[in-house]
């Protein structure tokens, strides 16, 4: 699902969250859009209708250390093999406990 650059928020992250239309969705593309934050990928990360999900872009976000922390602890993102979280103001620290979470998921030139 193609939602980059389309000024989508967060609010509108957390319903296509809970949308049962979207249980086959492969990929989200919600990255450059400066109006979500880490509350959109607490959504998703624990969104049972999004666990089907194998790439998802974060990039030019607000992501948040809540909203990465939810990514790493979800209990239903079981499939990601690209997460791309370019831009992120996220300490070292998370990040790496991502690529630890998702390895191989997140490539060298997703993050800075």
């Amino acid at each position: 699902l193609e939602l980059s650059k389309t000024d989508i928020t967060s609010e509108g992250v957390r319903k296509l969250a809970k949308s049962r239309k979207l249980t086959n969705l492969r990929r989200l593309n919600i990255g450059h859009n400066s109006d979500i934050d880490g509350g959109a990928a607490i959504a998703i990360a624990s969104s049972p209708q999004l666990a089907q999900l194998t790439h998802l872009n974060l990039a030019r976000t607000k992501l948040s250390e809540a909203g990465a922390e939810a990514l790493i602890e979800s209990t239903t993102l079981h499939s990601i093999r690209h997460l791309n979280i370019g831009d992120a103001k996220l300490k070292p620290a998370t990040v790496k406990t991502l690529q630890k979470r998702y390895p191989k998921a997140i490539k060298k030139d997703a993050y800075r």
